[in-house]
């Protein structure tokens, strides 16, 4: 138990042990009990109740004010005290971190974030003066979606098995800080492999609308329009891949993703 060595006119803080409604009250100090009485202490205008916290004056070694502390001031105590926990929690993730891969592979999955939540990484014309621009986050969600054209088109998609992933791999490379094992480095190189994959995905899946979209037109009329509806149907393939356009977030992501790599293939030589 701590006790207090109290200075005259400090104030302190308290918690009330036993109010004034039968005698005098009983309030707690660093450790100490002190008495009280509404008449000679108390200076709220709300009268003291057992549990409640309270600003304490000491005189010498005697009790001098009593006040009742604000709920409102002690809402924002303890934000600021769980703010400091916080902070000083994740200054100490942080220094983990540095001290585990160093300040380049950090600042690699700070720019894969970015690149993968923040900018945008494809940009599709819709129509003659409408772009639409999607984030890799975006694009996942669509992919899950199943016509890919569609879903660019009206931005359908949802929360899937491809999004959960996402934040598996988004996750990965911290995986060294809890997994104090050679292969936990692996972890660096996730994201690089799931952006390939995607990639992939995108690619096929725009390829497998347009292909559908292509033998859909070459089924109309007969065998002679269905031919030209086919070639109509092939130029508008060409065109859709001309349409979208890779944006900075592709790079960004990408870039980074190499560096973790990179730097994988560095910790699991060692």
């Amino acid at each position: 138990m701590t006790t207090v060595n109290p200075t005259a006119g400090a104030p302190l803080r308290g918690t009330i042990l036993r109010d004034t409604q039968s005698g005098p009250g009983l309030l707690s100090v660093g450790g100490r009990q002190y008495p009280f009485t509404l008449e000679q202490h108390w200076r709220s205008d709300r009268p003291p109740v057992t549990g409640a916290r309270v600003d304490v004056q000491l005189d010498g070694d005697q009790l001098a004010r009593v006040s009742l502390v604000d709920e409102a001031q002690i809402a924002r105590e303890m934000a600021g005290q769980a703010a400091d926990r916080l902070s000083a929690g994740g200054r100490q993730l942080l220094g983990r971190a540095v001290a585990e891969f160093g300040v380049v592979p950090l600042g690699a999955l700070v720019a894969l974030w970015l690149g993968w939540w923040v900018f945008d990484w494809v940009g599709v014309r819709l129509f003659a003066n409408q772009v639409a621009a999607y984030s890799f986050w975006d694009m996942v969600k669509m992919l899950s979606a199943g016509n890919a054209l569609e879903a660019m088109q009206y931005h359908q998609g949802g929360f899937g098995l491809w999004s959960l992933l996402a934040l598996i791999c988004a996750a990965a490379p911290l995986l060294p800080l809890v997994w104090r094992d050679r292969r936990a480095s692996l972890g660096l190189a996730a994201p690089l492999v799931f952006l390939l994959l995607q990639g992939v995905r995108l690619y096929v899946g725009i390829h497998s609308a347009a292909t559908a979209l292509q033998q859909q037109l070459g089924g109309l009329g007969n065998a002679q329009t269905g031919r030209a509806m086919r070639d109509l149907g092939g130029e508008l393939q060409a065109q859709i891949f001309q349409s979208i356009s890779l944006g900075f977030g592709l790079y960004l992501s990408l870039a980074a993703a190499v560096v973790l790599t990179v730097f994988a293939a560095i910790r699991l030589r060692r």
